[in-house]
């Protein structure tokens, strides 16, 4: 894009949420992990302690198809249910994902490799780029911008409608062999 004047280079990136997010990471000063994993981790905002690995599920397993971390609090509250032992999930999985990142990153996505393989509720097929594009949006808001889990993941979703960057022939294997996973 060098050989483009810079006006035709911010409105081509500006023009499409997907080149948009990875000029505004790739630009920023902080550091962004993503990964594809079956597990995850995050250090306890009020112990400093690591959490066990949480297992990523599946569309249709027990289990989040993502995690994302970041170094801003969510600002929300657990989700709750009338059943103690249902309680006790969804505040576990509410720590979790509110957990602060693990390797010293300021945000960390994890991905199920399933999560290419999630429907919507009326069926519709929802693609790996789409689903890593959501969730990497979020992050990027909720680090960058220091907004709360609700802003930045109803900003992610709104934002999806204009998201057009899938090449084609992409494979949607991904091996990043310098990806750590940390279990206890």
């Amino acid at each position: 894009m060098k050989h483009l004047s810079v006006s035709y280079q911010k409105k081509t990136i500006n023009g499409d949420e997907g080149l948009s997010l990875l000029s505004d990471v790739t630009s920023s000063n902080k550091d962004y992990l993503y990964e594809v994993n079956t597990t995850a981790s995050s250090i306890d905002r009020t112990t400093g302690i690591e959490s066990d690995c949480y297992e990523l599920g599946t569309p249709t397993q027990k289990g989040g198809l993502a995690v994302n971390l970041s170094t801003t609090d969510r600002g929300d509250q657990p989700k709750t249910d009338r059943r103690p032992v249902i309680n006790a999930e969804l505040k576990q999985n509410h720590d979790i994902q509110n957990g602060l990142p693990v390797g010293g990153f300021d945000a960390h996505v994890i991905i199920s490799p399933s999560a290419g393989n999630a429907t919507t509720q009326d069926g519709r097929k929802i693609g790996r780029a789409w689903f890593t594009f959501h969730e990497l949006r979020e992050s990027y808001n909720r680090t960058e911008k220091g907004e709360s889990y609700k802003t930045a993941h109803d900003d992610s979703k709104s934002r999806g409608t204009n998201f057009h960057l899938t090449p084609l022939g992409w494979s949607q294997t991904v091996t990043n062999p310098y990806a750590k996973t940390y279990k206890k």
